[in-house]
């Protein structure tokens, strides 16, 4: 269903980062963490499963509990950079890009 309102989501984080891919979105909080939600068709929401999330959802992306410095959402893709420079990637492989 579409949202004819806009939605608070992530109420009591600090969000410094936000962004969206095709039908899904993900956000990084002022401690680092990164959260996703929407469509996971192919994984992208980085949680270990291929099952949407209407709400936020923290994503793991194996980061061993290092902050995220930055993510992006790019089509089906979630690419996020760590704190100490590790490059990490969920979703669709279609391409060869991860």
């Amino acid at each position: 269903p579409h949202a004819a309102e806009p939605e608070l989501v992530l109420s009591g984080r600090r969000v410094v980062r936000v962004s969206a891919g095709y039908y899904f979105s993900c956000a990084t909080d002022v401690d680092g963490r990164l959260w996703s939600w929407g469509r996971n068709d192919y994984g992208q929401l980085g949680v270990g499963d291929t099952e949407s999330r209407r709400v936020p959802t923290a994503a793991g992306l194996r980061l061993g509990g290092t902050r995220v410095a930055h993510a992006e959402a790019q089509l089906a893709v979630l690419l996020a950079v760590t704190s100490r420079g590790d490059a990490c990637t969920a979703g669709t492989n279609a391409m060869g890009g991860l």
